[in-house]
């Protein structure tokens, strides 16, 4: 279960250096709910003080232990990554205007105003009717809505 463990964390392109072990064990109990067990990666040798936890944990007494479920925990920090702030650049969108696009929904006059949501940055303002294309997704503000972009490149949409 270990050597499955950093396969799996390798899969996700996570090195397994400095990661931490541990085992824990769910000890049946008839007519009772389970008791976990916690083993640590530096006693993962002696079998034998393992069973003899679980077996003080369970109250068994010696007369072995029925094992519901066993778990190795693979633990490892790692570092958080940083939302990048930048500064407000005004309210100004023209730079990222793309041009106009017929639209069904949302437009008195049945046409948007076209961005590339890629162009806008912090402090910019687009009043609807307007579609931000960008990369991987489009959003639609409608008219009589303002959409801002945030310092953090986040939108925010809000009526009038």
């Amino acid at each position: 279960m270990r050597a499955d463990g950093e396969r799996d964390l390798l899969g996700e392109g996570i090195k397994p250096e400095g990661i931490e072990h541990s085992v824990e064990i769910d000890i049946a109990r008839p007519g009772q709910p389970p008791i976990t067990v916690e083993y640590p990666e530096s006693r993962f040798s002696d079998f034998k003080a393992l069973r003899e936890l679980c077996e003080t944990r369970a109250g068994t007494g010696g007369d072995g232990v029925p094992v519901e479920l066993m778990r190795v925990n693979i633990r490892k920090a790692m570092p958080k990554p940083a939302l990048a702030k930048k500064p407000v650049q005004g309210s100004d969108s023209a730079h990222a205007l793309k041009g106009t696009r017929n639209v069904a929904w949302g437009s008195s006059n049945g046409e948007a105003k076209l961005f590339r949501w890629e162009s806008l940055q912090p402090g910019n303002c687009v009043n609807g009717c307007a579609v931000l294309e960008g990369a991987s997704s489009t959003y639609f503000v409608p008219e009589g809505w303002t959409l801002v972009v945030d310092e953090y490149g986040n939108a925010k949409l809000s009526r009038g």
